[in-house]
This record gives C-alpha cells, sequence and structure tokens, in this order.
C-alpha cells in the first residue's frame, strides 16, 4: 500500500516538472491507472485517508500501535490498555493494520517456557557465573569432578506455533508457552570429560503417585497434617430420627377445586398405566405367535395328474423326437468344427504322405 502510493506522489511530482509529456505518459512510466492519476490531480485523496471517520483507530493510534508492536509490546494489551477501548475492533483489524503498516508483519512465534522468561534476566546469569568462579577457585574443583545437571522438560499436549505481530525484518519471536498443560521433566548429568548419566524423567502425576506410596505430601502438607493418624478421632453426630412423609394426596381437601384436581391426576395415572399394561400384553401376544408352530395348509391333489394317458406319452414322445433332431443337427456342426481344431494343430508334414511304385 505504501509502495504504491510512492509510486503515485513520483508520477504526479513527474507531471508538475514536466518530466513526462502527458498523462499516458506517466501510466506508462509509473504503471498507474490514467483514472487513479487524473482523480488525485484534480485533489482526490486516497481511500485510507476518504474512509479515516470509518475506521476504530486513528492514524495517531495506529502508528503508536505500530511503534509499540516493534518494542515487543503485545498489540491487544497495548490497544485496551494505551487508549482503554471499549468496543470491538473487528476480525479484519490485524490484517488491514498489517496492510497499511509496512514496517509490521506477521511471522511464526515458537513457544518457549515460561519459566525462562519469568525468571531470567542479565543480572542473575552473570550473578550465577560469578557465584560458580568463585565456588571453582575457593575448593580448587577439578574439571573432572564438575557435573553440569540440566533440568528441562516437554509440555503434554499439542503445541503448534501461533502467528506473532513484529517487526517485518524478523521471521520468527518468541512466545510465552501457557501453563495450563502437565509437564514432563527431565534431568540431565553431563561431565566435562565426556562422562554422562541416564536421564532422570518424571511427571507431577508420578511425584504424587511416589509420595501418596510413602505417605509424604511435599505439594499438599495439609493432608498429612488433617490424617486421621494425626489427629484425634472426632465424635460422629447422631442420626436423627427417620420423619414420616406427609402423602399430599390424602390431605383434607379445602374446596371442590382440590378434590377435582385429585380425582383428574389419579384418573390420568390410572389411564396411562392401563394404556401401557394393554400395550405390553399385547406385543406379547405377538411374540408369542411368532413363536407358536403353524399347521401347514393341506395343497389338494387332482387324481387325473397322477397317471399318465395315451396322449400325453404320445406327445411326449414326439418332443423328445424333435429334441433328438435338433441335437444331431447340431452334432454334425460340433464334430466339424472339432475336425478343423484338430487340423490346424497338426503339422504341415504329417499331412505329407510318400509311397512307390514298383514294377511300372
Amino acid at each position: 500500500m505504501a509502495q504504491r502510493e510512492a509510486q503515485i506522489e513520483l508520477a504526479h511530482t513527474a507531471i508538475r516538472t514536466e518530466e513526462v509529456n502527458s498523462i499516458r505518459a506517466a501510466e506508462r512510466a509509473y504503471n498507474i491507472p490514467e483514472s487513479t492519476l487524473r482523480a488525485r490531480l484534480n485533489g482526490t485523496t486516497n481511500r485510507r485517508t476518504a474512509h479515516q471517520y470509518r475506521k476504530r483507530l486513528s492514524i495517531r493510534q495506529e502508528d503508536g500501535a505500530s511503534n509499540k508492536t516493534l518494542k515487543a509490546s503485545p498489540l491487544r494489551k497495548l490497544v485496551l490498555a494505551k487508549w482503554r477501548l471499549e468496543f470491538y475492533l473487528g476480525n479484519k483489524f490485524v490484517t488491514k493494520f498489517i496492510r497499511d503498516n509496512p514496517r509490521i508483519a506477521s511471522v511464526v512465534g515458537r513457544p518457549i517456557e515460561a519459566a525462562r522468561i519469568n525468571g531470567t534476566n542479565p543480572e542473575a546469569i552473570q550473578e550465577f557465573y560469578t557465584l560458580y568462579e568463585d565456588i571453582i577457585r575457593r575448593f580448587r574443583i577439578q574439571p573432572c569432578n564438575t557435573w553440569n545437571m540440566d533440568e528441562h522438560g516437554i509440555a503434554v499436549g499439542v503445541c503448534t506455533n501461533t502467528r506473532v505481530l513484529t517487526s517485518s525484518k524478523k521471521r520468527r519471536s518468541y512466545v510465552k508457552s501457557p501453563e495450563s498443560r502437565e509437564w514432563v521433566s527431565i534431568i540431565e548429568v553431563v561431565s566435562p570429560t565426556s562422562g554422562f548419566t541416564r536421564p532422570l524423567t518424571f511427571t507431577p502425576r508420578l511425584l504424587r503417585a511416589g509420595g501418596k506410596a510413602a505417605r509424604i505430601y511435599p505439594s499438599e502438607p495439609s493432608k498429612g497434617l488433617n490424617s486421621s493418624q494425626v489427629q484425634a478421632s472426632k465424635l460422629r453426630p447422631s442420626t436423627p430420627p427417620p420423619q414420616q412423609e406427609i402423602n399430599p394426596i390424602f390431605i383434607t381437601p379445602k374446596s371442590s377445586r382440590f378434590i377435582d384436581q385429585a380425582t383428574k391426576s389419579i384418573r390420568k395415572k390410572t389411564l396411562h398405566k392401563a394404556g401401557h399394561a394393554i400395550d405390553s400384553l399385547n406385543a406379547s401376544h405377538s411374540q408369542l405367535d411368532q413363536l407358536t408352530t403353524k399347521r401347514r395348509r393341506k395343497v389338494p391333489v387332482n387324481p387325473n395328474t397322477q397317471f399318465a394317458n395315451i396322449d400325453n406319452i404320445i406327445i411326449a414322445k414326439q418332443a423328445q423326437a424333435v429334441l433328438e433332431a435338433q441335437e444331431a443337427a447340431k452334432q454334425v456342426r460340433y464334430d466339424a468344427t472339432a475336425a478343423a481344431r484338430e487340423l490346424e494343430q497338426r503339422s504341415f508334414k504329417s499331412l505329407q504322405f510318400e509311397w512307390q511304385i514298383d514294377n511300372f
């Protein structure tokens, strides 16, 4: 956006100083549409300036936001705390903010442990190295007796990289990871003389299980202090005698209206239970009918069809003769096909015959 505005400004300067002969020549030289150049020469402003009254933030506020963003201040805290805005910025505010400010870019935010951000500063690191060198010098500790114990871990769960607003000159940034997920701690011990120990891995759940088995509660000492083995036995409160519940059905009615309502409720419950019982009975009868073996229906047989007569025998013989004639006609064709197939399989030499005539 800023580069396009710079090109338009250069085209206007070239037209005013008569470096180009016409607006069309400026269009070809600076690749700006002719209509845009004519509108700007007539006093029209760009869209960002013309629609400034529709934006949530003014140009001054956006410039301040971009400056604070370059100093690694979170944009959300900046907008809400600096100007105390109490309205919704919109879903596309960040996209338009990056478009209007070339110095700002959206880069990949790599998660980093929260303890490394909250508890790390140059003074603490320098103090550690000063104390370390003092101890080595005082007790004359050799490198072979020096072991470096490193504690790091992995957050359990899915961790994805996020997008962060920062300077366009950077490719990536770091984002403090939330401390709501379970942390798997790994302890490694390494010596300068190429010696190391096996890494030790444990989780808070494992520590709690081990403490529970050993009856040690380092994270919750109240459990040990409030244990029944430490505290004196408390007197159990006596159970009060059961009170007889009052059935609201047998309350003395105050008027005929209460009698009518009680009768209707009883009638509805009775009809509902009776209908449910009838439906269950019908379902049981249908299941019983399906499981019961039914008698087979006897089909009457015509005695005249049990024995063959002379007419049926003659018709059957004629039909058999027709079928045999059809099969005989087909057999000739089958034999010719088989002979041709057998002749194709034989070689030409096997079909030649040699003979000799004596006493000619």
